[in-house]
């Protein structure tokens, strides 16, 4: 019986999360970006797919169902169900896993970087937009934990909701997926696996509610998709010519947000448009 309930349960959160897997499925075009060191630049059909109603769907539709766990009295039960199937029944050891886990799809952006596979972007605008992705998810997550407030289920805190190691394992599993999903479905996959296995050990670790997952991986979600569209429009309004030699990252200091300007100094040739 007990073997019954945790198949229930994976089952459960697969079937919350398989939704991200379709991103897998959505084509990227890379003629919509320029590999070069200058402002990162769509076509007004990709910067529409960016932040499409589609894309938006599952990220909505996992906030509002975290936000409605706690007011809800099915979800709210379910809550405690999954609570009681992964951390009553059986109570054991926390693992620390999780800590680390939240940034292998980064960690393997990086590692892609280094071995010189190139991705949708050049590095210098890949850590624009992982910057502004990064601000927007921190900003959100710490803002939202503060004013609802929620009690942990292991009562340590009051800032359950949502969850922030699954909103950063989500942003960086789309940050992969953005940047190099078109060349094989298997990065979106794995990336994904790892943002929700991370939930999935926030649960078994009693540090957060099935709803506090589901809230995070919205806003992780979120955060790198609306990057995505914002950052080219901001070095668009920036830097009216065509080639620039300067960019536009974004930067935290103690305790603030803002904008930083980069420009590389001496003469250069002015670099060709990649096709």
């Amino acid at each position: 019986m007990r073997i019954q309930h945790q198949c229930k349960t994976v089952a459960l959160i697969c079937t919350l999360f398989s939704p991200f897997l379709s991103f897998s499925q959505t084509p990227v075009n890379s003629d919509s970006v320029l590999h070069t060191y200058h402002a990162v630049r769509f076509s007004k059909k990709e910067s529409a797919k960016v932040v499409g109603i589609k894309q938006a769907i599952v990220p909505v539709g996992l906030l509002f169902y975290g936000a409605l766990s706690y007011k809800s009295t099915p979800l709210r039960k379910l809550n405690l169900e999954v609570k009681e199937e992964l951390w009553m029944e059986r109570p054991h050891k926390q693992v620390k896993i999780d800590n680390y886990l939240q940034y292998a799809p980064l960690a393997t952006v990086v590692s892609l970087n280094v071995l010189g596979v190139k991705g949708l972007n050049n590095p210098k605008n890949q850590a624009g937009i992982l910057l502004m992705s990064q601000a927007l998810m921190g900003t959100a997550v710490f803002s939202i934990k503060h004013l609802t407030r929620q009690l942990r289920p292991d009562g340590s805190s009051h800032t359950s909701f949502p969850s922030g190691h699954t909103a950063e394992a989500f942003a960086s599993a789309e940050f992969l997926r953005s940047e190099y999903g078109h060349l094989s479905p298997w990065y979106t996959i794995a990336g994904y696996s790892a943002a929700a296995f991370t939930g999935y050990l926030r649960m078994y670790n009693n540090k957060h509610w099935l709803g506090d997952v589901a809230a995070g991986a919205s806003i992780g979600i979120a955060a790198t998709r609306f990057s995505y569209w914002l950052y080219p429009k901001i070095q668009k309004e920036v830097f009216k010519t065509k080639e620039t030699n300067t960019v536009l990252l974004p930067q935290y200091n103690n305790g603030m947000f803002g904008f930083s300007l980069v420009k590389q100094l001496g003469n250069s040739k002015r670099p060709k448009t990649i096709k």
